[in-house]
């Protein structure tokens, strides 16, 4: 766990990670236990007690570092996106690298060109 410490008022914050709601990269279940009172909380703001999502967001947005299960997610999509096999094994290489990622058996890689993503043999 990491300790969150604001920097804004919920408001200030809130506005600051609109834009990450807005743009689709937030994502609520349409079934969970605790749904009716995140919601409960959504739909009360800026008057509500707590405030998860924007000090959930503004930390993310500081915390630039990957978490697994953030690159799971985002190897899978690529892996879709490119249509590799559900078994192509990712290694990380160093993001100042044009190369991104290499499959370990085959050593294909994946790189980013002005037209995006390429998996090349």
């Amino acid at each position: 766990m990491t300790r969150y410490e604001p920097t804004m008022d919920k408001i200030m914050r809130m506005n600051s990670v609109t834009s990450t709601i807005e743009n689709g990269f937030v994502y609520v279940p349409t079934e969970a236990d605790w749904l009716p009172v995140y919601l409960q909380e959504l739909t009360t703001f800026p008057a509500c007690k707590h405030d998860s999502t924007s000090q959930t967001l503004d930390w993310a947005k500081r915390n630039t570092h990957t978490y697994p299960l953030f690159e799971y997610h985002r190897r899978l999509e690529l892996r879709v996106r490119l249509g590799l096999p559900d078994d192509y094994l990712f290694v990380q290489c160093d993001e100042d690298e044009p190369i991104i990622d290499i499959q370990e058996r085959t050593s294909h890689t994946i790189i980013w060109t002005e037209h995006g993503w390429m998996h090349t043999a």
